[in-house]
C-alpha cells in the first residue's frame, strides 16, 4: 500500500498549553467565502514539476507538467524497476533520475532513501550505488510508517495493520540506526524543524483534536478542537490536516455536514484561529456535501505538499490537475490536467 506523502516546513510559533475549542465566531459559514483579488500565479510560474499518474493496469508512470502552459508530457524513463517496493516514484534531482520512493522517504540531499526491508526491518538505499543497509526495528503491533526524512533524521509513526496499533512518534538516525521514541500518545502526520502535528479523536469530549508536539520542550498542546461524533450530530465537523505552510502553520480542511456549503479550507494562524483560503469556484461546483447520501464514502481526497513556491495540491475525485497555495494565501488552480495525478514527485524547477 502506498504511504501518503508528507512534508517538512519551518515553524515559528511558540508552544501552547491546554485544550482550545474552536470559538463560535470561527465556525464555518453557510455562505461561501468571498474570492480574493485575482492572482497571476499561473502566468508567473516558469518551471516544470514531476507527478506520478495512476493507471488502471500496470505500474504507475511519471510525467511532467510545464508552466505557464500547463502542458503534460509523459516520461518513459519513469518506468523503473520497483521490485520489492510498495512506494510510489519520485524524481531525484541530485542524480536526475526517477527512483522508487515516495517524496517523504528521500533524504534532503537526494543521496539516500528509506524503504521497507525484510522481517520488519528498514533499509537505507544509496541512490548512486544501489547499496542497501538494513536497520532492525523493534517489534510493533502496527506497521512502521515514515512521516518524513529530514535533516534531523527520519521520523516514523505506526499505521494500523490487522489489529491494534501502538501510537507515537519515533526518530531514526539513518547513520547509527539508533531509534528514539518522542511520543506515545497518538498518530502524527506532519513534522517540521520544531514540532509535530497530528489529528486524533477525543472520545471523552466528542471532538476531533489538532495537536502539536514541541520538539524542544516535549510539550503537548491542542491547537484546534471541532465537534465530531459517530453517528453524526448537528454541528459536527470533520477535521483533516492537509499540510504545513512555510511558516509551519497547519492548512486544514473542515467538512461541516450541516451546512449548504460544507467545505472550508483554512490556515491555523493561532490556537483556535482560522484564516480562510478561498476555494476555486470550479472545486465548489464539483464538491457536493457527500456522494450517495453517505458522508463517510464521499471519495473526495485533498492532498498538499510544501515545495518550491508554496503548497502544491492535488485531489482524488476533487479536481483535475494541480493547484498552488502561495505564501500570500491565494489558492490558484495552475493546471487543469491530467485528471489522474496520484502523487507529486518533487519540486517545480
Amino acid at each position: 500500500m502506498l504511504v501518503a506523502i508528507l512534508l517538512t516546513a519551518c515553524s515559528a510559533r511558540p508552544p501552547q498549553a491546554g485544550v482550545t475549542p474552536l470559538p463560535a465566531s470561527a465556525t464555518p459559514s453557510s455562505v461561501k467565502p468571498a474570492a480574493p483579488t485575482a492572482s497571476s500565479t499561473a502566468t508567473l510560474l516558469s518551471c516544470r514539476i514531476p507527478v506520478m499518474l495512476s493507471t488502471p493496469a500496470g505500474q504507475p508512470a511519471g510525467a511532467w507538467i510545464t508552466f505557464p502552459t500547463g502542458a503534460v508530457e509523459s516520461d518513459p524513463t519513469s518506468l523503473i524497476d520497483r521490485t520489492g517496493s510498495y512506494q510510489g516514484i519520485s524524481y531525484d534531482r541530485a542524480f536526475n533520475r526517477w527512483i522508487p520512493a515516495d517524496w517523504n522517504h528521500i533524504s534532503p540531499d537526494g543521496r539516500r532513501y528509506i524503504r521497507d526491508g525484510v522481517s520488519g526491518a528498514q533499509e537505507i538505499v544509496d541512490v548512486a550505488t544501489g547499496a542497501k543497509r538494513s536497520i532492525a526495528m523493534p517489534s510493533a503491533r502496527g506497521i512502521w510508517t515514515v512521516v518524513d526524512y529530514t535533516p534531523s533524521g527520519i521520523y516514523l509513526t505506526q499505521m494500523a495493520g490487522e489489529g491494534p496499533v501502538d501510537p507515537g512518534l519515533w526518530l531514526l538516525n539513518p547513520d547509527s540506526g539508533q531509534l528514539r521514541q518522542l511520543d506515545g500518545t497518538q498518530f502524527w502526520s506532519q513534522v517540521d524543524a520544531k514540532s509535530a502535528w497530528g489529528v486524533a479523536p477525543s472520545p471523552a469530549t466528542g471532538a476531533t483534536l489538532l495537536s502539536r508536539l514541541d520538539f524542544h520542550t516535549g510539550t503537548l498542546s491542542t491547537e484546534l478542537a471541532v465537534p465530531y461524533h459517530t453517528p453524526l450530530q448537528p454541528g459536527d465537523r470533520l477535521l483533516e490536516l492537509i499540510s504545513l505552510d512555510a511558516q509551519g502553520r497547519p492548512l486544514v480542511l473542515l467538512r461541516d455536514w450541516q451546512k449548504p456549503y460544507p467545505w472550508r479550507l483554512a490556515i491555523l494562524t493561532a490556537p483556535a484561529t482560522l484564516q480562510d483560503v478561498h476555494i476555486p469556484d470550479e472545486w465548489a461546483a464539483g464538491w457536493p456535501m457527500w456522494d450517495n447520501g453517505d458522508p463517510f464514502q464521499s471519495g473526495r481526497d485533498l492532498h498538499g505538499l510544501l515545495l518550491t513556491k508554496g503548497i502544491w495540491m492535488y485531489g482524488t475525485n476533487s479536481f483535475p490537475g494541480l493547484a498552488l497555495l502561495t505564501p500570500d494565501g491565494v489558492l490558484t488552480q495552475v493546471a487543469t490536467a491530467p485528471n489522474n495525478i496520484f502523487a507529486i514527485g518533487g519540486g517545480c524547477h
